[in-house]
C-alpha cells in the first residue's frame, strides 16, 4: 500500500513539473524580433506550442480512460494482491504514454522548416519595404524642401526687380545730373511752365473780378434795409471779398477753411447763391460757417 501511494506522487509530481514547464513558454529576445523571418518563426513555435498542448490533453484523456476501465484490461499472473494489481496497472499506462509521448515527440521534429533560400528571400524583401519607405520619406522631405526654395526664390526674384527699377531710375538722375545743359534746360521749362500758370491764374482772376462786379455788385448788408438818404452809409457786402476769404481760408488753414458768418457783415442772399450753386458748403455742426468746396480731383 504505501508503494502505491508513493507511485502515485510520483506520477503526480511528475505530471504537475510538465505542466509548470510547458506552461512557463520561456522567451528569447532576439535581433530578428519584428522582422519578417522573426515572425515567420514566431508563427511555427506558436504552432508548435498548440500541437504539444493538444498532445498533453491526448495523454490526460487516456489516463482517466485507463483509470475508468479499471484493472480488467490487465494480464494477471496468478494470485496478486490488489495493490500488485493497481501497480502493474499503472506501468501499463506509463508504458502506453510514454509510446504516445514519443511518436508525438517525432512528429513535431518532422515538421516542415522554411529553407534557406525562403528566408533569404524574406530578408530581401523585407530589406527592400524598409529601403522603399525611407524613399519614400525622403522624397517628402525634398518636395517640402523644393516648395521653400521656390518661394525664396519668387521673393527674392521680386526683391531683385524692385532693385533694378531703383537703380534705373537713379542712374537716369545720375545722368541728368551730370549733364549741367540738360539741368539748366529743365529749370528753365519749369520756369515758363510756372509763369505760364501764374500768368493765367491772374487773368482768370481778374476775369472773376469782373464778372463778380458785372453780376454781382455791391450790397448792403443785412440789417440795412430802413437806410434812407442822409442816414450813415451802411456796410457794403461784395461777392469778391467773400470768395477771397474763402480761398485764402483753404490756404492758411486747410485744417479748419471755415469763414465766420458774423451777423451785419454780409448778405444772406450772396451766401445762399453761393452755397446753392455747390461753391461752398456749410458746417455740419455750425450754420455761421462755411467753406469753400474742395475743387481738387
Amino acid at each position: 500500500m504505501w508503494i502505491e501511494e508513493k507511485l502515485k506522487a510520483i506520477v503526480k509530481q511528475a505530471a504537475i513539473d510538465f505542466d509548470e514547464t510547458i506552461a512557463q513558454d520561456p522567451r528569447i529576445e532576439s535581433y530578428e524580433d519584428g522582422t519578417a523571418r522573426g515572425n515567420y518563426l514566431d508563427q511555427i513555435l506558436a504552432d508548435q506550442k498548440v500541437e504539444r498542448e493538444q498532445l498533453w490533453a491526448r495523454l490526460h484523456e487516456l489516463e482517466d480512460a485507463h483509470a475508468a476501465e479499471g484493472l480488467t484490461t490487465l494480464v494477471h499472473h496468478g494470485q496478486e494482491t490488489p495493490e500488485e494489481k493497481y501497480l502493474d496497472t499503472l506501468k501499463q499506462e506509463e508504458q502506453d504514454l510514454r509510446r504516445q509521448l514519443d511518436q508525438q515527440l517525432t512528429m513535431m521534429n518532422d515538421v516542415d522548416r522554411p529553407s534557406n533560400e525562403t528566408i533569404v528571400e524574406l530578408q530581401f524583401k523585407e530589406k527592400l519595404s524598409r529601403t522603399v519607405q525611407q524613399l519614400h520619406e525622403a522624397l517628402k522631405w525634398i518636395d517640402l524642401e523644393l516648395t521653400e526654395a521656390e518661394e525664396t526664390k519668387e521673393k527674392e526674384m521680386n526683391v531683385l526687380r524692385d532693385y533694378e527699377e531703383v537703380t534705373e531710375v537713379l542712374s537716369k538722375r545720375l545722368e541728368q545730373a551730370r549733364d549741367q545743359g540738360a539741368r539748366e534746360h529743365a529749370l528753365s521749362e519749369r520756369k515758363e511752365k510756372l509763369n505760364v500758370l501764374r500768368d493765367r491764374h491772374r487773368d482768370v482772376m481778374d476775369e472773376l473780378v469782373t464778372f463778380l462786379e458785372t453780376y454781382y455788385p455791391s450790397h448792403p448788408v443785412d440789417g440795412s434795409e430802413g437806410w434812407r438818404p442822409g442816414d450813415a452809409e451802411p456796410e457794403m457786402c461784395q461777392m469778391s471779398y467773400i470768395l477771397e476769404d474763402l480761398m485764402n481760408l483753404t490756404v492758411i488753414k486747410p485744417h479748419d477753411p471755415y469763414l465766420v458768418l458774423v451777423k451785419g457783415q454780409y448778405w444772406s442772399p450772396y451766401i445762399e447763391t453761393i452755397i446753392k450753386a455747390g461753391i461752398a458748403v456749410r458746417h455740419p455742426d455750425d450754420v455761421h460757417k462755411i467753406r469753400l468746396v474742395d475743387f481738387r480731383v
